[in-house]
């Protein structure tokens, strides 16, 4: 069973509840990100901005307290209720690698059902904030003895890094791997950088039996969509707007003033994606970093997304990602399915819908 133990990780690093894999130690170089997003058209900040730690923390209320917050919940209900088959379909000896892993809370119930199976799993949960992970791994910790068949640890970095060290590993330390990507976030990407992510997993470990296991956000209820990310409630607007604030810190000055500024959303249907943008209340000018920018009264800046893939959608993305969609089991409607598994590399699609939960099966082309 592959374990930590098998790398190069200094005594402090394994004292500490997660590795620093990122390629650039100072952290992820927001502030570029930031004047780059400034200075597209249509403009945008990095989502990166809304998770620190205080972000987090919103979000986690707005989860809480919002009754027509149904994503996760959406997405909770389906992994309780099929737990015990997920796990059935991942091997054992195998490791899991959690993109952008979060509180973990749903990731448990998997791994609790891979406790019960008696499969022997190493679990890797890879987030950029490293209170968060901190936090994360302490709590799986209390639920899964070190000395057990479920090993957890904690990667910081972002998606590049994982890949990254995920290439860097030689195939005698793990054979199978499976990709876990909950929380509707590769949705947050759009469909070329989701594919770009699907696409560069694949292509850097062609020498793992490769699996994905994602939640997909499918909902065509818009007056839900609306309600659900409605810009104009405190706690989605506190949320929002702590963005601007973390990109102020970025710059060490007050850049963004939130009295220039409010928040708004719209569903695209072309895109199927809800956006959230900053919206500028008057005509106004930022100095960020060297670089001035005006922006116009009402001029809009994308602050985040949430795509809301169907069927058509996810057999585009897979097929420009280089991976064919298979089968798919739904309840509601369709009640319930079967699994077809054609090949060693299999990617599970899970997803979630007031109408239709569903959960797709693809089978990655071999090149």
């Amino acid at each position: 069973m592959p374990s930590d133990s098998m790398e190069s990780y200094s005594s402090s690093q394994r004292s500490c509840a997660y590795v620093d894999i990122r390629k650039e130690t100072r952290g992820i170089d927001l502030k570029e990100e930031i004047i780059q997003g400034l200075n597209r058209r249509p403009r945008e900040l990095p989502s990166l901005l809304l998770w620190d730690d205080t972000g987090i923390a919103l979000y986690e209320r707005l989860k809480a307290e919002c009754d027509d917050y149904y994503p996760s919940q959406r997405e909770d209900d389906l992994i309780r209720q099929n737990a015990i088959k997920i796990a059935s379909e991942l091997p054992s000896n195998g490791i899991i690698l959690e993109l952008g892993s979060g509180n973990t809370e749903k990731t448990s119930m998997i791994l609790s059902a891979l406790q019960k199976q008696g499969k022997p799993i190493t679990y890797y949960a890879l987030d950029v904030s490293p209170e968060q992970l901190a936090r994360s791994l302490t709590a799986l910790r209390r639920s899964f003895s070190p000395q057990g068949r479920i090993q957890c640890q904690g990667l910081l970095g972002t998606y590049d890094d994982g890949l990254a060290w995920l290439v860097g590993k030689p195939k005698q330390t793990m054979s199978a791997v499976t990709i876990l990507w909950l929380g509707n976030s590769m949705g947050n990407l759009g469909r070329a950088a989701a594919v770009s992510v699907l696409e560069g997993f694949r292509l850097g470990s062609t020498k793992f039996d490769l699996r994905f296991v994602i939640g997909i956000d499918s909902c065509r209820d818009l007056d839900l969509i609306r309600r659900c990310y409605d810009p104009s409630t405190d706690l989605t607007q506190r949320f929002l707007l702590n963005g601007l604030r973390h990109a102020n810190r970025i710059n060490g000055t007050e850049s963004f003033r939130e009295d220039e500024w409010t928040c708004g959303g719209s569903y695209g249907v072309t895109e199927r994606s809800w956006s959230q943008y900053y919206i500028a209340k008057k005509d106004n000018c930022i100095l960020f970093g060297s670089c001035m920018f005006h922006f116009k009264k009402g001029e809009k800046v994308l602050a985040t997304r949430s795509a809301k893939w169907g069927d058509d959608d996810m057999s585009r993305i897979s097929k420009a990602a280089g991976l064919q969609i298979s089968t798919s089991w739904k309840t509601a409607g369709n009640d319930y399915g079967i699994v077809f598994s054609y090949s060693s590399v299999v990617i599970r699609l899970w997803c979630t819908d007031m109408l239709q939960q569903a959960c797709t099966c693809w089978n990655c082309e071999r090149k």
